[in-house]
């Protein structure tokens, strides 16, 4: 029997995020027994999710507190000597700083530090933290080719730093599970899933909507995510959109597949995105994708070939992209199949599995 790596991810909160869901896809399809850390409280969501791996040994909250303290360091220094771990993987902004530390006061451990967000608004404690996980961490991976240029450019880590795609789970490319019922007129659906917040620029995407509305009285838009603030609802009340712009707070991830299979079209209006898992997800679906021209984007989508980028205050650029392909069936089955294509030759599961049992040192 093979040795199966005994893995430690440190992660920040226990709800279920970005970085949760990452290794969540990362210890369903690795061979690697796997142990979790969670700096705060854990959540029933997460702790249920988890205890559902066969992989998965053991998981411990450390108590941290504002920032690492002498005890929750200490706590995570015994819990690496005592299951004897051989990998960190930290992903988020403080488990880096305690990845460091673990990996100082056990040199022996290898220490992979994911980043997939570049914080400027944090500016104070990025740049120290770059410094630090920089010449302490084996391996740094991200999914943002923004940081991957920066690390390699400006910072000249051009053999620690690796890019790996988004892992995209088997079950948003398999899932039907979806469907909401439309005003009769609509032959044509637009779609977005984003957690509503002043980044996703939700604002354009409604005035986007507006504007096609106006024009075409067969097109929906649906939005699904969280919109604590209800700017959704009161655009859609202020503007008698009722039975064209449709909005739904949650649907189970791993059912999100059926929603993309349902849509025509992605539309994310995005002012800032690291990595997005739902630009890859409407990929692996075969969506025509019209996006925001952020740097987080530019190797994912390529004008005229699976879709096209627009400025992040440019409304009629997306409007006239997107009437364009809603009227010319050619052209919407050249995007989409080219989308579906890209994905599987440099997205697949496979392929970005590939590069992380590279690192991870998993031979199977």
């Amino acid at each position: 029997m093979k040795h199966k790596k005994k893995v430690l991810f440190v992660l920040y909160s226990a709800g279920i995020g970005g970085d949760e869901l990452h290794s969540i896809k990362l210890n369903k399809s690795m061979n690697i027994n796997s142990y979790f850390v969670f700096l705060s409280f854990n959540r029933k969501d997460i702790l249920e999710e988890l205890n559902s791996l066969e992989n998965v040994i053991e998981i411990k909250n450390i108590g941290f507190k504002g920032f690492p303290s002498i005890g929750s360091i200490k706590r995570l220094n015994k819990f690496v000597k005592e299951n004897g771990i051989e990998i960190i993987y930290t992903a988020g902004f403080y488990p880096a700083y305690f990845g460091a530390i673990a990996k100082i006061l056990n040199k022996k451990v290898k220490l992979i530090t994911s980043i997939k967000e570049k914080r400027p608004w944090k500016k104070f404690y990025h740049e120290p933290l770059i410094y630090f996980i920089n010449k302490i961490s084996d391996i740094i991976e991200t999914n943002s080719i923004d940081i991957f240029e920066e690390l390699i450019g400006k910072r000249g880590l051009k053999d620690k730093v690796r890019y790996i795609p988004n892992l995209t789970s088997d079950e948003i490319i398999k899932s039907n599970d979806f469907n909401l019922i439309l005003n009769d007129k609509i032959k044509f659906k637009i779609g977005v899933v984003a957690n509503i917040r002043p980044v996703k620029n939700i604002e354009l995407f409604l005035s986007i909507s507006k504007k096609i509305i106006n024009i075409r009285k067969d097109v929906g838009f649906i939005i699904v995510g969280r919109d604590k603030n209800g700017i959704i609802k009161e655009f859609i009340s202020e503007n008698a959109l009722n039975d064209y712009i449709y909005h739904i707070e949650k649907i189970d991830y791993y059912k999100i597949g059926g929603f993309y299979k349902f849509i025509d079209i992605f539309l994310l209006t995005s002012r800032y995105e690291g990595s997005p898992n739902v630009i890859f997800e409407a990929m692996a679906n075969g969506l025509p994708l019209l996006v925001s021209k952020i740097p987080a984007t530019k190797e994912l989508v390529k004008d005229d070939f699976n879709g096209y980028r627009c400025g992040i205050k440019d409304s009629d650029c997306f409007v006239n992209r997107i009437i364009r392909i809603i009227e010319n069936p050619e052209l919407r089955k050249r995007l989409s199949l080219n989308s579906l294509n890209y994905f599987k030759e440099k997205f697949s599961k496979e392929k970005v599995l590939k590069i992380y049992k590279e690192i991870f040192d998993i031979d199977e």
